[in-house]
């Protein structure tokens, strides 16, 4: 509306409501965000004032302590990077491969042995071997026992996943698929040229949680690896700290060195800097696969 030389706009009056939403978006982002920060801190805080002043948003004095033991023996700590990088993207790749290519014939209606797929797949989710027959079928049978590849071939195909990824094809358009039919295209040209592109929001989805599930393991390196070259990340982390915990015990025992280790060895900052190390390759990942991610969420609401 101009009046004369002047544009009125109109005022924009403050929202009671939308305010109050803003306040409590700004408390579960405060949520998230100092917890974080904190571990930071604590991770670059000495280990006498931490148990003397507690936890602190921001640190007193920066002491690298518990990182400079962690890696004192650098080497050892790339090769557990390498070895949990390498099998956590061939298992994640592979389990991607498998699932997607899982459900597509148990979402198409007119495949003959649909419903015998469909209970055998989800009889899975119902009923586990347990530990021990696993266990005996990956070492004495497969032969994987001590090996890198029993990061990466069990338990590639997960029962849940498959239903997601059924579900999600479920609601993809019939006409596309009644259109590449009708073009001459045959099941595996329909898969790899409208399936496959049009899914990549739930393959991302799948495959992030696949990754971060396995970047996280450590109970396969406990059951299975007993060379130090092949352990992950997680294990050796968790080994260090335990050693270092145990030393600790021990010289508190002993008289007059007590105060010389604790000094030496921060163990409650070791906890929390261990978690950083471990944990900020996802954190870099994470944007990467946030917009598909976003979108892949909802496909469990997804029905043909």
């Amino acid at each position: 509306m101009k009046t004369g030389n002047k544009v009125l706009r109109p005022s924009k009056k403050f929202n009671v409501s939308q305010g109050i939403l803003h306040l409590i978006f700004i408390a579960i982002c405060a949520c998230y965000i100092l917890p974080f920060m904190m571990v930071i801190t604590i991770s670059l805080s000495n280990s006498q004032s931490v148990l003397s002043e507690g936890f602190k948003i921001f640190p007193d004095k920066i002491d690298f302590t518990a990182y400079k033991i962690i890696f004192r023996d650098m080497s050892t700590i790339l090769q557990a990077y390498k070895v949990t990088i390498a099998f956590s993207l061939l298992h994640t790749v592979l389990a991607v491969v498998l699932q997607a290519t899982i459900a597509y014939p148990m979402s198409k209606s007119y495949f003959t042995h649909r419903k015998g797929l469909i209970w055998f797949v989800f009889f899975t989710m119902l009923f586990s071997a347990g530990m021990i027959p696993g266990y005996l079928t990956n070492t004495k049978i497969l032969g994987l026992g001590n090996n890198f590849w029993v990061y990466v071939l069990p338990g590639a195909v997960s029962a849940w996943n498959v239903m997601i990824v059924k579900t999600f094809y479920n609601g993809l358009p019939m006409e596309l698929f009644e259109a590449a039919k009708i073009d001459g295209a045959g099941e595996f040209r329909t898969f790899i040229s409208i399936v496959v592109p049009m899914a990549k929001p739930c393959y991302a989805t799948i495959g992030f949680l696949t990754l971060v599930s396995k970047w996280n393991d450590w109970n396969t390196t406990l059951v299975y690896i007993r060379d130090g070259e092949l352990y992950s990340l997680q294990y050796l982390l968790q080994t260090m700290l335990r050693e270092a915990e145990e030393l600790k015990r021990m010289m508190e025992n002993a008289s007059g060195l007590a105060a010389n280790f604790e000094e030496a060895i921060s163990t409650e900052p070791m906890r929390f800097a261990m978690a950083l190390i471990a944990g900020g390759p996802i954190l870099v990942v994470f944007p990467w696969f946030q917009k598909y991610f976003t979108k892949g969420m909802l496909v469990g609401a997804v029905k043909g």
